[in-house]
């Protein structure tokens, strides 16, 4: 019986802790994507923060829901991408393989 309950206790312990870690490192993202100036997803999968202003005074388009590894930015007439994990935009002219594919996708995308 002593053992049943110790093994209970630790597994819920374990579950505790794993779960704990995981919103602590959900914290560290949000804060790091606060202090670079960035907003957070409002659920729809696009975002515009302040600190994606164009310089000709435009918001950028932020798309984070499309796919489950990459987010996508629309700035000034050019598309972006980075990694979700990243936090350096990549011109997708250099890094997608069927560019004009992909702008036509997203593009649906944002208008659906």
């Amino acid at each position: 019986m002593k053992n049943k309950k110790f093994f209970i206790v630790t597994g819920i312990i374990a579950v505790l802790l794993v779960g704990g870690y995981i919103m602590y490192q959900e914290s560290k993202k949000n804060k790091l994507a606060s202090d670079q100036g960035e907003s957070s997803d409002d659920g729809t999968g696009f975002t515009s923060g302040s600190s994606e202003k164009a310089k000709s005074g435009s918001q950028a388009k932020i798309i984070t829901n499309f796919d489950s590894v990459w987010d996508y930015k629309l700035e000034n007439g050019a598309w972006y991408t980075k990694k979700k994990t990243s936090s350096t935009w990549l011109d997708m002219k250099n890094v997608a393989s069927d560019y004009n594919k992909a702008v036509a996708k997203l593009t649906d995308f944002m208008n659906k």
